[in-house]
């Protein structure tokens, strides 16, 4: 899945982004899928990530001859062979969303995404809320499944979590995930047990802000970081707690061959599915249980699934209770 890089240029690392709506095949989970080839055919993040390096980043690779080339499954960066690079260097690049209709397919997108302006001592800073950051200093995995997320949490009944927040159990074996307006994730209530074990995005990978009037979670929108941010990419050439993190040999070069390949997962929206009659708008029946949305596949069966660009997820007032992630169908 990798691309050729021309002559003369190592590998320096990777980054491969894994969107389940795009992937799964209903409810099957494109990992453990048969034949995943067949799913990854007419995937193309191009489709709905914008990536680009923020300006210092662009100007530390020009400085350091690297190239980055954008590929149908993330990008990658590559340097010039034999190089010796600085064990200090950083990289960070900006995923930005092009497509509309990622917010409605997307779980963990409910959250708001506004910006905060302050002011002081005459000085401007500005603020963007729930703005997810990943990074091979905080990444987890073993090779060759390197993830830039954060460890997944582990559930903790007294605290208060986001719509669709993911989180492990007690044991360790087992992923949860909210889909509900829950003020605690207990084993009761809207929580749904998830099939397989992906390490996917989270609530905890969004960053806690310490500055004083500034959003609880989110970054800053220093200079070089667009209004439009969705996600920071943070890659440091000395990496997390194992040298498989790191990006150059003993040798301060690019591995290359042995060059480190990152993931990120991102999960698709589980939802309630409502059909509606599409003459008068009034409901016909409801399921009971949530589905997935997918690109490919049919979670619910035969019946129509939710179109990505026109069905409603929100968290409407209905007689079930708490509030859920409805997705409505007219048929």
């Amino acid at each position: 899945m990798a691309e050729q890089i021309v002559n003369g240029y190592a590998r320096l690392f990777e980054v491969r982004i894994l969107h389940h709506y795009h992937l799964d095949d209903g409810n099957a989970v494109f990992d453990v899928v048969a034949h995943p080839e067949r799913l990854l055919k007419d995937y193309d993040i191009r489709q709905f990530f914008l990536i680009r390096p923020t300006t210092d980043t662009a100007r530390i690779l020009a400085g350091l001859r690297c190239i980055v080339l954008n590929t149908a499954i993330g990008f990658v960066v590559a340097a010039p062979k034999g190089k010796e690079l600085p064990v200090n260097a950083q990289f960070e690049f900006v995923l930005s969303v092009v497509d509309p209709a990622f917010f409605n397919y997307t779980a963990l997108t409910l959250l708001p995404r506004d910006i905060i302006e302050l002011v002081d001592n005459g000085v401007n800073y500005r603020f963007k809320r729930n703005v997810f950051v990943f990074s091979n200093q905080t990444g987890h995995g073993v090779a060759p499944h390197l993830v830039l997320s954060n460890p997944i949490p582990t559930l903790n009944t007294s605290l208060i979590y986001p719509w669709e927040a993911i989180v492990m159990d007690a044991t360790g074996n087992q992923l949860l995930q909210s889909l509900g307006d829950q003020t605690n994730m207990s084993l009761s209530g809207d929580v749904q047990t998830l099939s397989t074990m992906i390490p996917y995005v989270h609530q905890d990978d969004i960053p806690t802000l310490q500055p004083p009037g500034a959003p609880n979670k989110g970054v800053s929108l220093k200079v070089g970081i667009p209004d439009d941010v969705f996600a920071l990419i943070h890659v440091a050439a000395q990496g997390g707690a194992t040298a498989e993190f790191d990006l150059l040999d003993t040798n301060k070069q690019p591995k290359d061959t042995n060059y480190p390949v990152f993931h990120l997962h991102f999960k698709n929206r589980m939802s309630y599915w409502r059909y509606l009659n599409q003459k008068d708008g009034t409901l016909k029946t409801s399921e009971t249980v949530p589905h997935p949305l997918t690109y490919a596949g049919n979670a619910s069966g035969t019946r129509r699934k939710p179109s990505a660009g026109l069905v409603k997820t929100l968290p409407l007032v209905s007689t079930i209770t708490p509030l859920r992630l409805i997705s409505e169908i007219f048929e």
